[in-house]
């Protein structure tokens, strides 16, 4: 394969890469909470070919990482509703017992009275879960103590992370933390009841982001076919 060839096919694979991300997103433009992938181009240079004395073949790649730019706070009248202003993340117990992270505020209370979100993802408190009683007037407070009719009955877990990007996508559109990610407090923790975060996705920017990146994937797919027929010309007229 020829070095513009192995180039050219690079560049498809990584604007497929972009093009998978920003649908991803567009399909998530209406999730509470959600955080944006982006799509960022990078170049590396092949070191096998460098180490057999070929030269060096700098190839571009396509890497994601997690926008954590907060979302706009959508106000709902709904007692349950909270949003973080700020930095943070909900911590979230799933099924099997795993934790995840979150800045979905939507919650609802399951058939077992806990604090959830819907799909069965319990909300945990300081304490572990919080009971919330069917009945009675609930009041969050913006350090997330709940109160049900004046009475504590748990305050929201709200946690942080030294370097949030190495948090990686988990099931239910959660957030999950390796073991390289540090746990650290929430300074100055503020919590708006009746109120929820959105996706921080705007739906704009990422199509004309889909534009372009279409408009590239041609271009290069025009070029490689151009560099196939100029190659086979060579070779049929080497061959007399």
């Amino acid at each position: 394969m020829s070095d513009s060839m192995r180039v050219m096919g690079a560049g498809l694979k990584a604007i497929e890469n972009r093009l998978d991300v920003i649908s991803g997103n567009l399909a998530n433009v209406n999730t509470p909470g959600y955080r944006r992938s982006a799509a960022t181009m990078q170049i590396f240079e092949n070191t096998l070919e460098t180490a057999l004395g070929k030269g060096g073949r700098r190839l571009p790649i396509e890497s994601t990482m997690i926008d954590f730019t907060q979302g706009q706070i959508v106000s709902t009248g709904n007692p349950l509703d909270v949003a973080i202003d700020g930095a943070g993340f909900f911590e979230v117990k799933h099924d099997d017992g795993s934790l995840g992270y979150t800045r979905n505020g939507r919650f609802t209370r399951d058939p077992l009275g806990r604090l959830s979100l819907p799909g069965g993802l319990t909300v945990n408190g300081r304490e572990g879960f919080i009971k919330v009683p069917e009945t009675g007037q609930l009041a969050i407070g913006t350090d997330g103590t709940i109160t049900a009719d004046g009475a504590v009955i748990g305050r929201i877990k709200l946690v942080d992370f030294a370097e949030p990007d190495l948090l990686g996508r988990g099931p239910r559109g959660t957030l999950t933390a390796g073991p390289e990610a540090v746990l650290q407090r929430v300074e100055n923790p503020r919590l708006l009841q009746n109120a929820y975060e959105g996706s921080n996705v705007v739906a704009t920017h990422e199509l004309v982001d889909l534009i372009e990146a279409q408009r590239s994937y041609e271009r290069k797919n025009r070029a490689i076919k151009m560099i196939s027929e100029a190659s086979q010309a060579l070779m049929r007229a080497a061959q007399g």
